[in-house]
């Protein structure tokens, strides 16, 4: 053999190793996809609850509970339980736990909360400190004010007595004098006075009136003019949900949601429960409602409403079930939601009202 079919040869065997990698490669994410599509996520739950309302209207909860959720031969797997009024769980990937709510602490997560500890211990101590120094600052300013104004007052009085013996000599000489002719002028510019702070109230008063009528109305025509764009606003969303192609793309939405329902629910249901109202009339309300959702179970619904002696609203029971959910199905039924066109001309009519209303 020559060196190029050597060369050639190995080029080929490369390319074949890389082509076969390739296709598993490929082939091994077709599988997932299919996988994750059509392989059901299985649920079950059980447990057991009561409820009774005390006079104070509080509805203490007692109870326990089961619940898991597995994935491919639990591959994948999710279990959580309640006892004592405590929550716990545990996530599982290849029977490996992942997460787990009774496991130790590792040493990174008890330090970073020993860190965080620290940290508000040193925050709560420097804040401390700062509020004693101000209250110190604050008790030494009070004292200080306290004394230079006993020194004020001091002086004030020595000062306001020397003051007022020098005035009464000086008062009783003048005022004689003064009495006989300013008793006429005081009395007219008291009388002009009067009558000016009379008017000047008077505007004010107006003034002030005034205004607050003014902005009432303001404010009335701003609310009429909003009232206004929102009946518009309104009445066009009604004239485009009232139309043909808007009703069909109603009851199809409405048709998939219920699908979608219908398709989470659980296929196997247990219940042996009893409830009771004040009201014997809402009791009846309320059992024929839960008879009319849960009559696919049959004789595994056992419901008994209690109509008569009872003072206080209770329920007390037991519950088993158990279920399966596609993503494929859920995925048909979002992606056919998706696609309706008046559902998109809908989101794009609201977009544009939104935007000249400002909102």
């Amino acid at each position: 053999m020559t060196a190029l079919e050597v060369i050639l040869s190995v080029l080929l065997f490369i390319l074949k190793a890389a082509g076969i990698i390739i296709l598993a490669v490929l082939i091994l994410i077709l599988l997932t996809l299919l996988s994750v599509l059509f392989v059901p996520v299985r649920y079950k739950a059980e447990g057991r609850i009561s409820v009774n309302c005390n006079d104070e209207g509080q509805s203490p909860v007692s109870g326990e509970f089961k619940a898991s959720v597995s994935w491919l031969f639990h591959i994948i797997s999710v279990k959580t339980w309640s006892r004592e009024n405590k929550l716990y769980y545990y996530g599982k990937i290849f029977g490996k736990r992942i997460i787990d709510s009774e496991a130790p602490r590792s040493k990174k997560e008890n330090k970073k909360k020993n860190n965080k500890d620290r940290s508000y211990k040193k925050e709560e101590a420097s804040i401390n400190e700062e509020n004693t120094t101000e209250n110190d600052e604050k008790e030494n300013l009070i004292a200080l004010d306290k004394s230079f104004e006993d020194s004020e007052q001091s002086n004030k009085q020595d000062t306001d007595k020397s003051l007022m013996d020098n005035a009464q000599s000086n008062e009783q000489d003048t005022d004689k004098s003064l009495e006989d002719n300013g008793a006429d002028n005081e009395q007219n510019r008291d009388e002009a006075g009067h009558n000016n702070s009379l008017a000047d109230k008077l505007r004010n008063i107006y003034y002030a009136i005034y205004t607050k009528f003014e902005k009432i109305k303001f404010k009335f025509i701003e609310i009429c003019g909003k009232i206004k764009n929102v009946n518009g606003t309104r009445e066009e969303f009604i004239e485009f949900l009232t139309t043909e192609e808007s009703r069909s793309a109603i009851s199809e939405i409405k048709c998939r949601i219920i699908k979608i329902l219908l398709h989470i629910k659980p296929v196997r249901l247990t219940i042996n429960a009893a409830f009771g109202l004040k009201e014997p009339a809402s009791t009846g309300q309320v059992y024929g409602v839960l008879c009319i959702l849960l009559s696919r179970y049959g004789d595994k619904i056992n419901i008994n409403p209690q109509f008569n002696d009872v003072n206080k609203p209770f329920v007390s029971g037991d519950f088993k079930c158990n279920g399966r959910i596609r993503a494929a199905v859920l995925l048909i039924h979002a992606v056919k939601i998706y696609k309706i066109k008046r559902l998109k001309e809908f989101i794009a009519f609201a977009k544009g009202k939104g935007k000249k209303n400002g909102r």
